[in-house]
């Protein structure tokens, strides 16, 4: 399962839960990938937060998913808004544009249509 992608324990506990039933057997194969290096939630938020910003999902919404993925809210903070290659401004214009095209919106309705969008997609 480690080798597709990354994931939380919190995922991989579920996923291992299915398949066996022996929780005290999950629990110590858990410890022993952590130990080793190869379950780390760091690196599963850093390339989470990637990967849903490169498809176009706001802070926000980002904060809302890795908490139901069994995130600590101190983590999720800490790499939110300090990967540097990530502006979330720019990328809510980004989004927009590619959603709406160019041009601003100059009804009210439009405007409000534009902003619902952007909240949907997790940006403020």
């Amino acid at each position: 399962m480690l080798a597709r992608r990354e994931h939380s324990r919190r995922e991989l506990l579920h996923k291992l839960q299915l398949r066996f039933s022996d929780i005290d057997l999950i629990e110590e194969t858990l410890n022993k990938l952590v130990d080793a290096g190869w379950l780390n939630e760091f690196r599963f938020v850093e390339a989470y937060i990637r990967s849903r910003a490169a498809r176009g999902f706001g802070p926000m919404r980002i904060r809302q998913e890795l908490l139901q993925r069994g995130i600590v809210d101190e983590l999720i903070e800490e790499k939110l808004y300090n990967l540097s290659d990530i502006n979330w401004q720019e990328l809510a214009e980004q989004v927009r544009v590619k959603k709406f095209g160019e041009e601003k919106p100059k009804q009210y309705s439009e405007r409000m249509k534009q902003l619902k969008f952007l909240h949907y997609r997790g940006f403020e």
